[in-house]
């Protein structure tokens, strides 16, 4: 049986390795054609636009994953069925669950090789991309957005206009106020270091609105707060594409902070459902062989597992921005898609037997 098993594997394997290339190709000849814009810019040419998009690529497989273990799925079992070798295996006497049992083997190598690809790579590829992209375009390397980032800690308002690095930031405004909402003071600072655990302020221009109002200089000003360089990484990129310790991390900050957090508590579980929705999807492919569609060509096989996989994208996107804006349980919002789908492909299964 572990013969059969292999054998299963390495024709799913390979059927969910050709779908995702050809998918990433697809992503990345539009992803270079909407770069394009911005070659010539700085020193940002077709080379810098050819590594921006391949390291974009990576993040994209993590989000592309699901889609490609079905159509890979219905590929691979397609090609056996073509074949005749799965009625083989069932005239030698293999069971419908074992062959099942076989393919939820390889769904579960997949959920690892999604959690590696989703923890490991997807972050710092993202990331790396990113700076790449910068530095070629402004000569530095910088993450803010046009008008830079905002960010609260207590009782004050920081506003940094530029990300050197995640822990070096440039061009800061900070506004602290009283607990009655009254502006206390504005200090603005040239650059901030991070360095043993906290902040340093440098170039600090403070001016003080309590009683007579005054305007202070310092060279260099420590700065106490809970913003550290791991959440300047996770705000100044997609939370799609960011670990998911360091979306906790910066949940728990937004928390601290009253501050709204149901964007990156979706995404947070989002990505400890993404390996769930891999095995499953795998095992609605089963259906999809065996089922009612098992005289009809590879080709249109494979056609209706696009259409299902595309649905089910559809229904996700849907669900988190349902979520978002009737304010839903991120953990419902995120499961529910998964739980249909699991409940439609345990019905299909049941039909088999």
């Amino acid at each position: 049986m572990r013969l059969l098993d292999r054998y299963i594997a390495s024709a799913i394997m390979a059927g969910v390795a050709i779908t995702l290339f050809v998918l990433l190709a697809l992503f990345a000849f539009i992803g270079f054609v909407d770069e394009m814009g911005a070659v010539g810019r700085g020193n940002y040419g077709t080379w810098q636009a050819i590594q921006y998009v391949f390291l974009s690529m990576i993040p994209i497989a993590y989000q592309l994953f699901p889609i490609a273990a079905l159509v890979g799925c219905i590929m691979g079992l397609g090609g056996l069925a073509s074949h005749g070798e799965l009625i083989a295996m069932r005239a030698a006497g293999v069971s419908l669950n074992r062959l099942l049992w076989s393919v939820s083997k390889v769904g579960m190598l997949m959920m690892v090789l999604v959690l590696l690809l989703g923890e490991g790579l997807a972050p710092y590829a993202e990331e790396f991309a990113q700076k790449l992209r910068g530095e070629a375009i402004t000569g530095e390397i910088s993450l803010q957005g046009d008008q830079g980032i905002w960010a609260k800690d207590e009782q004050s308002f920081v506003l940094i206009r530029d990300v050197v690095t995640s822990s070096q930031l440039a061009n800061l405004t900070l506004y602290k106020f009283s607990e009655n909402n009254q502006l206390l003071n504005v200090s603005t600072a040239a650059q901030a270091l991070y360095q043993d655990g906290q902040w340093q302020l440098q170039d600090v221009e403070v001016v003080s609105f309590t009683g007579d109002s005054a305007v202070s200089k310092v060279a260099q000003k420590s700065w106490q707060t809970t913003l550290g360089p791991e959440m300047i990484e996770v705000v100044t990129l997609d939370p799609d594409s960011q670990s998911m310790w360091g979306l906790y991390q910066y949940i728990d900050y937004l928390q601290e902070n009253a501050i709204a957090s149901g964007r990156y508590e979706m995404a947070f579980w989002g990505k400890v459902v993404t390996p769930l929705v891999t095995l499953v999807m795998m095992m609605l492919a089963v259906p999809f062989v065996m089922g009612s569609l098992r005289s009809v060509s590879i080709s249109q096989r494979v056609f209706v597992g696009i259409l299902v996989g595309l649905g089910f994208h559809l229904l996700n996107q849907m669900s988190n921005y349902a979520g978002l804006v009737f304010e839903l349980n991120a953990v419902v919002s995120a499961f529910l898609p998964t739980l249909i789908v699991s409940v439609v492909a345990g019905l299909l299964i049941r039909r088999l037997h």
